[in-house]
């Protein structure tokens, strides 16, 4: 297990468990910013409790600070995107010595890892297991100046050959070699990019090299 970029190794931790809260104790004050959001219809955050045990109150010290803002937990079949509750997100027990045993209460949306595809025709059927619709990224290379190229319904207009162009379905996002380019851009039914469950038809047009990338979301 990985949180934060961190082995429970470098961490000096020990995993004890990570399970959902127990329904009499979930708190109903939620991280907005975390919902998934498409087509008016969204999906809310779990609530989990993880305990580690860590070897020192100095590394245990360590760890909150690492976690205040993000917790980003990574084990050998998913990844879980959260964020602490906004109340009573942390205690923690002195076990004896040295040792302290803590329980971090967060809201997470589990993904599996991230999906990286090439289209490279066009008409592209991509296949997305998971729950819920996930949101994707685009990203695009102009093969040479262009009006306007298609992507999933997505119009680019005025490429430049040899620049890079990206539409970020996750942060919400429209870049030309990482500059806002968001005036030259008509979203599909003004939504930013995102693959529903099941099969999805990506048609690609234009003098353009393509690439999708998505993290299936199980919630």
């Amino acid at each position: 297990m990985k949180i934060n970029g961190y082995s429970l190794e470098n961490l000096n931790a020990t995993f004890v468990s990570f399970v959902d809260s127990p329904p009499s104790i979930i708190q109903h004050l939620y991280a907005h910013e975390m919902c998934i959001v498409n087509y008016g219809y969204s999906i809310t955050p779990k609530q989990k409790i993880l305990k580690l045990v860590f070897e020192s109150e100095k590394d245990m010290s360590f760890f909150v600070s690492l976690i205040l803002k993000d917790v980003f937990i990574e084990d050998d079949l998913y990844l879980y995107d959260g964020k602490l509750t906004e109340k009573n997100s942390l205690s923690y027990k002195h076990i004896g010595g040295d040792i302290y045993e803590l329980s971090v209460t967060v809201l997470v949306i589990k993904k599996s890892p991230l999906v990286k595809m090439i289209l490279k025709s066009e008409i592209n059927l991509i296949s997305v297991i998971g729950t819920f619709s996930c949101p994707c990224i685009y990203k695009i290379t102009a093969l040479e100046d262009s009006e306007s190229v298609n992507i999933g319904g997505h119009v680019i207009k005025k490429l430049v050959k040899g620049k890079e162009y990206i539409l970020d379905g996750i942060k919400k996002k429209v870049l030309c070699d990482q500059d806002n380019n968001m005036l030259n851009v008509v979203l599909k039914d003004g939504h930013f990019p995102y693959l529903e469950v099941g099969i999805n038809a990506i048609e690609v047009s234009g003098p353009i090299e393509v690439s999708i990338e998505f993290y299936p979301i199980w919630v």
